[in-house]
């Protein structure tokens, strides 16, 4: 699984991760974050801090896959048969904990968990609504179990008989009550525009023919002899009146949806409008804190 804007040796471990991993992600829902989700970001901060910065990474990938796992499974735990973790705010507590308590990573474990929360939280149309740094010393205070400088805590969590918990349940209620909802509206757009802003998510609009074109991707295949060759995919087939012309709602929704570019994936309406990926993103976004959280 190509990721084409990491630097060569580090697409190289995260291929070699990959390989170990599997094809399959059982994490992966419309409500909960995969495994691939997580090391993709991880791998995408080594080459931000490493390849694009040159700042110091004490190690890239995975401690123990092991823990890794672990830590994804947190988002299906069930007791008798009923999910203990369910709203949007336990899923991303659970998570969050789970990364940054289980020390995964060889490195980064911090700054990968408090990149897939902003991750997690987009993915239900949810953004922070704090100050960077009172976020980050959140996070912080997380991984140094140190919930207890907060009164919230000490007032109704600190004494319940499950310490893991009774910090999820807070995580949660810090969540809820420090976030905004997303802008999920979709400003219009011509088909000229969309096709540059697919072309960002490598895709493209092809092959106009009789009011209608394609939406395709290409992809790498392999064959047993010989290079690797580029093989055209479609991706949807929608009506298509002229370049200059405004992409109907209903289309656009349908495009987004087919090549998996929807807010439940990630990608707000600011992503795929505006921006490339959204783990780049919100890199760009918090390289402040991600920063400082090497150090802290």
């Amino acid at each position: 699984m190509a990721v084409p804007y990491l630097a060569p040796e580090i697409q190289i471990q995260f291929d070699q991760v990959l390989a170990q991993v599997g094809p399959n992600d059982p994490y992966d829902t419309d409500k909960t974050i995969g495994i691939i989700d997580v090391l993709r970001a991880h791998f995408t901060l080594a080459d931000f801090f490493l390849a694009g910065e040159g700042r110091p990474f004490g190690g890239v990938g995975p401690r123990d896959l092991g823990l890794l796992h672990s830590a994804m499974s947190r988002q299906f735990v069930e007791y008798g048969g009923l999910r203990k973790w369910t709203t949007s705010y336990d899923l991303c507590a659970t998570l969050f904990f789970g990364l940054i308590k289980d020390h995964p990573f060889i490195d980064a474990n911090k700054r990968t968990a408090f990149l897939i929360l902003l991750y997690h939280l987009k993915r239900f149309k949810l953004a922070p609504d704090l100050p960077q740094v009172e976020l980050e010393d959140f996070a912080v205070a997380v991984a140094d179990n140190n919930l207890i400088k907060y009164a919230r805590f000490r007032d109704a969590y600190a004494e319940l008989p499950n310490r893991a918990d009774s910090e999820v349940r807070f995580i949660s209620e810090f969540l809820r009550k420090k976030t905004r909802s997303l802008d999920v509206s979709q400003p219009p757009v011509t088909y000229r525009e969309l096709d540059t802003i697919l072309r960002r998510f490598d895709l493209q609009l092809d092959d106009p023919y009789r009011n209608y074109i394609d939406v395709v991707r290409f992809i790498e295949k392999k064959p047993l002899f010989g290079k690797p060759k580029l093989v055209k995919q479609r991706v949807a087939h929608v009506g298509f009146p002229g370049w200059s012309k405004q992409v109907p709602r209903d289309v656009l929704k349908a495009i987004r949806e087919r090549a998996g570019l929807t807010p439940e994936r990630g990608y707000d309406s600011a992503t795929f409008f505006r921006d490339a990926r959204p783990i780049d993103c919100l890199i760009h976004e918090y390289q402040a804190p991600l920063r400082r959280l090497a150090f802290r």
